[in-house]
């Protein structure tokens, strides 16, 4: 189930497999200030995008069915909301094929919610994708 919350809030839509992983996301962006919602695989992610109209994706590249590459090729032809992959793998090839699909921004895991955070503010400001208070 969704809640929304304040309007004036950046909205974020994070997709992962790792359940664990969007807790960490979800928690550290809303104590930023943050409005979260999370999907698992690259299919529901496209689903939620024609409902939704959030200001960044946060994207895993390793995802069941259509990968993370896939999925942001997909948010490419219909959407310019801002994509910042976040991944384990951090081979030049990797982050050259995800910037190829249509990605922003690359951070490498593990990250610290500090730098999750900041790099979120500032694809989000680089991109001008939000008129909402960052």
């Amino acid at each position: 189930m969704i809640t929304l919350m304040s309007d004036d809030k950046p909205f974020v839509l994070a997709v992962y497999d790792n359940p664990q992983l969007p807790a960490f996301i979800k928690r550290s962006l809303e104590l930023e200030g943050f409005r979260v919602i999370t999907a698992e695989c690259g299919e529901d992610a496209l689903e939620m995008l024609k409902k939704e109209k959030p200001d960044i994706i946060l994207l895993d590249i390793a995802l069941p069915g259509i990968d993370g590459h896939e999925t942001a090729r997909r948010i490419r032809e219909s959407s310019s909301v801002p994509i910042l992959i976040m991944s384990a793998r951090q081979l030049a090839e990797d982050k050259a094929r995800a910037f190829a699909a249509g990605a922003d921004g690359y951070i490498t895991k593990p990250v610290g919610a500090k730098e999750l955070t900041a790099r979120v503010r500032a694809v989000l400001r680089r991109t001008g994708s939000s008129n909402r208070r960052l």
